[in-house]
């Protein structure tokens, strides 16, 4: 069984009977051009992904099913999805592509891949994050979370592997409940986790204050990294999973805020083996790890050990429509948002201390959680979350043009927090403020 990490989180797997691409981004530009990919040797050499038997695609985020990508692929591949309710519109939008053979896997339990190789996906670990400790602690509302990763178990070479995408796991309990009983080879996991705005876009952060914050969060996630190592004892470490450029307006101060030993794939690898003491090794398209015959060979290009910054200043955004007018947007976008809070658990009384303040161009605009109003001024007695953008991208998120997701993710939006406190069910909820 033959492992390559094409970019990102795509992950190609090879043997004699299947040929397996996970989480596909190999080709478009993302979040609405905010993201480009990192490694493109593919780019020139498109045969690597030719006569895929397989894809699997771990959660709805972009970077994991890039329409461009899934173009490329043959039609008759089988496409692997987790059977979770959300992730119907992934299977809906693929089958759209010609993909004939969409089967959505019950998460939690082995299946057969090929006649020798068997899967299993594992539940979203992720669910509250850095707060997965304070959750536990205080009570078990329900929590969004979608990441999930996968187990491959190859009779033929005897071995088993675990890849996680971007499924960080600070739920060690709950990983403990899907780990095999049987050695792991591989543990492929996360090596950072910058594809969020925060700290990078709240700009009542200096930079310093900016990069302690991103350094501290780095080390805490690290944490349950190396807790979960401890646990599974693998025979190899792969760091991928967070490979990508971030182009536009932030493009710099990215690369400011966030230390370089987190960022460079190639570093994060020499750090996790001397904390761990565990083979680690970072791959990219050329390379590979292959196990046959009870024998491990490992190839490393060194030509593509350092990849330029191909960053570019500025993206465009599409004009979305904006025939109302925004009080009136938002009012129906709020009352849309109670429901979804209700019918999917999300407690408003979590924020109702919490006011929003949209700042547009010369105009500002309140959310008052707690009497469910949106207003023309605030509450002076209430925390605040301030979103800085303009008339044009705050249409496309009320309209469902744009994902106030993938804003985030794409870094385009500016924020302010007073004070710098993370309310986990508020940020849930914003996904639902549409109409």
């Amino acid at each position: 069984m033959k492992f390559r990490n094409l970019n990102n989180a795509c992950t190609l797997v090879e043997s004699s009977e299947m040929k397996l691409l996970i989480d596909p981004w190999l080709f478009g530009q993302l979040y609405h051009g905010s993201w480009s990919v990192l490694d493109t040797y593919i780019h020139s050499n498109q045969s690597v992904i030719d006569h895929i038997t397989h894809v699997f695609i771990s959660h709805i985020h972009q970077d994991h099913w890039d329409i461009d990508t899934l173009n490329k692929i043959n039609k008759d591949s089988i496409v692997l999805i987790p059977k979770y309710g959300f992730n119907n519109v992934i299977k809906n939008r693929v089958e759209s592509l010609g993909f004939s053979d969409v089967q959505m896997i019950e998460v939690g339990r082995w299946f057969n891949i090929a006649t020798n190789i068997e899967g299993y996906i594992i539940p979203p670990l992720n669910g509250m994050a850095q707060d997965i400790d304070w959750y536990e602690k205080k009570g078990q509302e329900t929590s969004i979370a979608i990441d999930t990763g996968l187990i491959i178990k190859d009779s033929d070479s005897q071995t088993c592997h675990i890849i996680l995408g971007d499924n960080t796991p600070y739920d060690i309990t709950t990983l403990k409940e899907h780990l095999p009983n049987t050695k792991i080879n591989t543990l492929w996991f996360p090596y950072n986790g910058f594809a969020q705005d925060y700290p990078l876009c709240y700009d009542d952060l200096s930079v310093s204050e900016k990069q302690k914050i991103s350094l501290n969060m780095s080390l805490k996630r690290e944490q349950s990294v190396v807790e979960a190592i401890k646990l599974i004892e693998p025979q190899y470490l792969i760091p991928h999973s967070s490979d990508f450029i971030l182009n536009g307006k932030r493009k710099d101060e990215f690369l400011l805020v966030h230390d370089n030993e987190f960022l460079d794939k190639n570093k994060y690898a020499e750090r996790i083996e001397k904390i761990t003491d565990i083979p680690s090794y970072a791959l990219f398209a050329k390379d590979y790890i292959q196990f046959k015959n009870d024998q491990v060979d490992i190839l490393i290009d060194d030509d593509i050990k350092n990849t330029p910054n191909l960053a570019i200043d500025s993206i465009t955004l599409s004009e979305y429509s904006n025939n109302q007018h925004i009080f009136e947007l938002l009012d129906v976008a709020l009352k849309n948002m109670v429901l979804r809070c209700e019918r999917l658990n999300i407690p408003i009384d979590k924020f109702q201390d919490w006011q929003l303040k949209f700042i547009l161009d010369n105009d500002t605009y309140f959310i008052n959680f707690e009497e469910q109003i949106v207003a023309n001024h605030g509450d002076n007695n209430k925390k605040t979350l301030t979103l800085i953008t303009n008339k044009n991208v705050l249409c496309g998120i009320l309209n469902r043009e744009l994902h106030i997701n993938n804003c985030q993710i794409g870094c385009f939006l500016t924020w302010n927090r007073q004070p710098n406190e993370f309310n986990k069910w508020l940020y849930d909820a914003l996904n639902f403020l549409h109409l």
